[in-house]
């Protein structure tokens, strides 16, 4: 599914901004069965589903749900259990089936197409032509839908503050729609101090579900309920319900915002995003019922700061790692903050602000980084040499730069991990240092002992050094 996330309207410049996929963050992932998972256990509406890792499951999985279902059809959405973005524009590797996100009429159907789907790859443009395996399928109950709707709570570094982006229309199309119409995407800001109130979940129900809910008028045909919402309609789709319908539908919002703004701080999240969140078509046959919800949230979106690992272990303990960059798996074992990138020149820094500075200089001279690689401020030679060893293995590495300020860090330290990680590893490839601060003289000699048996240029600043890297491409 096609997602908005960053996608802001800011009054300001009446544009809508993007996030650049290339900048460097850190989340936890969860699967969507996982997220659904979460959303459970704060008691919020979602359809009915069930997680399959082989054929026997999703037989009866299908059965089960086809009878739990209110429809009369056999109709239900298979969708593959992937860590990344378009799955249902992606293709699998193996079979070239397309979509992993499939519509379902008979439990035949939902069969074969588990078994296009179990043990493939899926590729998608997040994952690139090495795609991520699916070894579980989310097998979900089609709701039939009146209205799809976007809604999202993030950190705002703006406003420094938690924000809540919506708009009165979600769905596949929702990135192509905000920049159609930057007015429709919405941001409220929400004071610390106050926190989430009635009056920002109403603004968001008035919004989202019509701006004349005070002047709704019932309407006799039931006709009405098989229109399809888009803004030829929508004044038309106000009148559909009767006050107390729209009361209802208004305490349901306030209940989905709150419980998902309660879900976004106690997990230390840095995003919650719904799309879609649905209206059922069938509110008028349901109004006398309170228990049943008309508001669900069909798929959603959960990353967790890794930062908050140690206060949030459940959540961890259930990450996917195989479907993370098993190197930077690795790396993390050794404290290393490590992301590949597509470039050839491999870096190792200490400090995110000085490897940002790095890459930046990197690219300042038409060349691209091959990784970020940040050794952290305690690091000591075991580190450094894991870091090397790693650009070491990395064929698409020409030449590593090692850029490092010796604060806490002794530069002497570094220049023995270099060394050992240089001989011990037969490295051949050139590798160009840049080391300022504390022992860095107690670091030119080990490096000049050793100036006729391994391929090290020593440079005195940033610029010399990242002309002489990129000279070697």
């Amino acid at each position: 599914m096609r997602r908005l996330y960053s996608v802001i309207n800011l009054k300001k410049k009446s544009k809508v901004f993007f996030t650049n996929s290339n900048c460097i963050k850190r989340f936890l992932h969860l699967h969507e069965y996982q997220s659904m998972e979460l959303l459970k256990k704060y008691k919020l509406a979602i359809p009915k589903h069930g997680v399959a890792t082989n054929l026997e499951e999703v037989k009866e999985i299908g059965k089960e749900l086809a009878k739990k279902s209110n429809n009369k059809e056999f109709n239900l959405v298979i969708k593959a259990q992937v860590l990344t973005g378009g799955r249902g524009l992606g293709y699998f590797k193996e079979n070239n089936f397309q979509g992993g996100v499939q519509e379902c009429k008979n439990l035949d159907q939902l069969i074969d197409i588990s078994e296009k789907m179990l043990g493939k790859t899926l590729i998608t443009k997040q994952t690139g032509l090495e795609g991520k395996i699916c070894k579980k399928v989310l097998i979900v109950e089609k709701i039939p839908i009146l209205k799809e709707m976007y809604l999202a709570i993030a950190l705002d570094r703006e406003s420094a503050c938690t924000c809540i982006i919506f708009c009165p229309e979600g769905g596949t199309s929702i990135e192509d729609k905000a920049k159609e119409d930057p007015n429709n995407i919405h941001k409220i800001c929400i004071d610390p101090k106050e926190g989430l109130t009635r009056d920002i979940t109403n603004k968001i129900s008035n919004i989202l579900l019509g701006e004349y809910f005070e002047n709704i008028k019932d309407i006799k045909s039931d006709n009405s309920l098989n229109l399809n919402i888009n803004k030829k309609n929508l004044k038309y789709f106000d009148k559909i319900f009767k006050i107390n319908e729209v009361e209802k539908l208004k305490n349901e919002m306030y209940e989905i915002v709150n419980k998902l703004y309660q879900l976004f701080i106690e997990t230390d999240s840095t995003l919650v995003e719904v799309n879609p969140l649905v209206l059922k078509k069938n509110i008028p046959k349901l109004r006398d019922n309170d228990s049943i919800k008309n508001l669900l949230i069909c798929d959603i979106k959960i990353n967790i700061d890794d930062n908050a690992s140690y206060r949030q272990k459940e959540l961890f303990d259930i990450e996917d790692v195989e479907q993370k960059d098993q190197i930077e798996v690795e790396a993390a074992k050794y404290g290393l903050n490590y992301i590949r990138l597509n470039g050839n020149v491999g870096c190792i820094v200490n400090g995110a602000g000085l490897a940002m500075a790095t890459m930046d200089i990197i690219k300042f001279y038409n060349a691209e980084p091959a990784n970020f690689l940040d050794l952290g401020g305690t690091a000591q030679r075991e580190q450094v040499c894991k870091a090397l060893e790693i650009l070491h293995n990395d064929n698409n590495v020409k030449v590593i730069m090692v850029n490092v300020f010796a604060g806490i860090v002794r530069a002497d330290i570094v220049a023995e991990g270099i060394i050992e990680a240089v001989e011990t590893l037969n490295i051949k490839k050139p590798i160009v240092v840049r080391l300022q601060g504390t022992n860095i003289e107690q670091a030119k000699v080990l490096m000049d002992k050793k100036k006729d048996n391994i391929n090290i240029t020593f440079c005195t600043d940033l610029d010399s050094t990242a002309k002489k890297a990129i000279s070697y491409i």
